[in-house]
């Protein structure tokens, strides 16, 4: 609901933000109608340019393009099905990183929060940029292992990550692909998600 876009226009930060649901979009308007340095895009991101169903969740935050996350988040209980429910399914245009960068040019930092369809938004991407994030779920650990090595195919990259919202690096020091995944691999069963950090060259 632009909590980190709010950050960052208060930062000085040129910002490019993408958003495909209409009552996510309509708050977003109304809360930076005046900032100039704000560009709002009213869609998604994947890997081609096109249409994804977007399944709708009662809570906005929650909504995702990806329904075997969904699956999987109810049957684990994080979002068990009698408090949380997804009735509706729109399909929404979407774009990729890689199209945003040919518009937009080289960004700083990019973040991903799109409840399990990292992967997807990731692979749009075909290139190194500075700094990025995106989530992570216990029940979709696989999902964030695959999102590890695509992005050591861009190029030199280090990773760190943050648990739940703590805004905390959990490790001293920055480490290549594999060592994350053993160090996500290693958290208990059933772990707060949390964002994977990753740095190209000597960002």
């Amino acid at each position: 609901m632009g909590s980190r876009t709010d950050v960052f226009l208060r930062l000085g930060a040129r910002v490019v933000a993408v958003e495909p649901q209409d009552h996510a979009f309509i708050c977003l308007e109304k809360k930076f109608t005046r900032n100039r340095r704000l560009t709002l895009l009213k869609r998604g991101l994947s890997d081609h340019i096109g249409y994804v169903d977007l399944h709708i969740a009662n809570v906005s935050t929650i909504s995702t393009m990806a329904e075997d996350w969904k699956s999987a988040v109810i049957s684990s209980g994080r979002f068990p099905s009698d408090k949380y429910n997804w009735t509706q399914v729109v399909t929404v245009p979407v774009t990729t990183l890689d199209q945003l960068i040919e518009r937009y040019g080289l960004p700083v930092f990019i973040k991903i929060d799109v409840e399990g369809y990292e992967l997807p938004v990731l692979r749009g991407l075909s290139r190194p940029v500075s700094c990025l994030s995106f989530e992570f779920t216990p029940e979709f650990m696989d999902s964030t292992m695959q999102c590890v090595a695509h992005l050591t195919t861009l190029g030199e990259v280090q990773f760190n990550f943050c648990l739940g919202e703590s805004m905390m690096f959990s490790l001293p020091n920055w480490v290549v692909g594999d060592m994350l995944c053993n160090h996500l691999s290693g958290l208990p069963h059933g772990s707060l998600f949390g964002d994977v950090y990753a740095r190209f060259g000597d960002a």
